[in-house]
């Protein structure tokens, strides 16, 4: 990225404070972004374009997300997505069940299955497309969503 950017790497590395801080940037200007608010729907959030980013970066998210040595980024990326969550949530005049229980739970369950249906997906040799990932992200949180009765 640096030789591509023109730039040293120290005088890259100078702009954050840390390679968390690098992620956290990164995944606000060009992760999140691909996250669309869906208002009224039993699913709030698209990710159809993350997912198919994820899937064209494999290997970069697989190191981001999958084994052992990705903890520490692994949370990095589950409260940012848990935050954008909550952004398009809010912005929801549909009011979902569990939230009226646990205030802030959805955001983060929402999150976590979007975290753990990239992280299944970057596992199998073959995943399916990012449309057929929406799919089931669509039907496992409207499911879970969609107040009983």
């Amino acid at each position: 990225m640096t030789r591509k950017a023109r730039v040293g790497r120290a005088t890259f590395y100078a702009h954050y404070a840390s390679k968390d801080a690098l992620l956290t940037a990164q995944l606000s200007q060009v992760v999140l972004p691909m996250l669309i608010a869906v208002p009224d729907a039993p699913c709030p959030v698209d990710a159809t374009r993350l997912f198919a980013h994820v899937l064209a970066a494999r290997p970069i998210y697989r190191s981001l997300c999958v084994g052992a040595q990705c903890a520490g980024s692994e949370r990095i990326i589950h409260d940012a997505l848990e935050r954008h969550v909550a952004r398009c949530l809010a912005a929801h005049v549909r009011t979902y069940a569990p939230d009226a229980h646990a205030p802030g739970i959805v955001p983060r369950f929402v999150a976590g299955a979007l975290q753990g249906l990239i992280t299944w997906a970057l596992e199998q040799d073959s995943a399916p497309d990012p449309a057929r990932l929406q799919q089931a992200f669509g039907q496992l949180i409207g499911h879970a969503l969609t107040p009983p009765g």
